[in-house]
């Protein structure tokens, strides 16, 4: 009995090449959209997609360790794809930013005028409404109000 359940099992098992062709075959073909959705952003001069890059470090250990094989670290870059969605579009126009580069138009930025640029009531609306979520969390007799602060809600029926 024992031999006929290990055995019906081994045989519902899928090979490790099997399962690596199968992930190598996903990448592929993952890999092409990506490609191709890329594309088309460029030629729109629209980027689609924002590049994250990681350092990635991995320690291998050998097994039998001699002068000429030692355990070394492998030290690697990855990245990851992340598609740029609910941007309005021409939020990230390229060739605009492009051409305001070359017509040197941020020539006369300051930090007062990038400070005048702040919506500063906005601001402080913001930081009150974080401040109203912390205490409704810690404190039950303002359960009531949650509802109003999580939508940042201005109307009679939550005053």
């Amino acid at each position: 009995m024992l031999t006929r359940s290990a055995s019906s099992a081994i045989l519902v098992c899928v090979s490790d090449s099997t399962t690596r062709d199968l992930l190598n075959s996903l990448t592929d073909s993952s890999l092409q959209q990506l490609r191709e959705q890329v594309a088309e952003g460029i030629s729109r001069w629209e980027p689609l997609f924002q590049i994250i890059l990681d350092n990635v470090q991995q320690y291998s250990i050998k097994w039998e360790r001699t002068l000429v094989h030692e355990d070394e670290l492998i030290i690697g870059t990855a990245a990851t794809a992340m598609l740029v969605e609910d941007c309005a579009l021409g939020a990230f126009d390229l060739k605009n930013h492009l051409d305001r580069v070359v017509k040197k138009e941020r020539l006369a930025l300051t930090m007062q005028s990038l400070y005048n640029d702040i919506d500063w009531k906005h601001v402080h609306e913001v930081q009150v409404l974080h401040w109203l979520r912390v205490l409704v969390s810690f404190v039950p007799e303002l359960e009531l109000l949650s509802a109003c602060i999580l939508t940042g809600s201005r109307d009679r029926a939550c005053t």
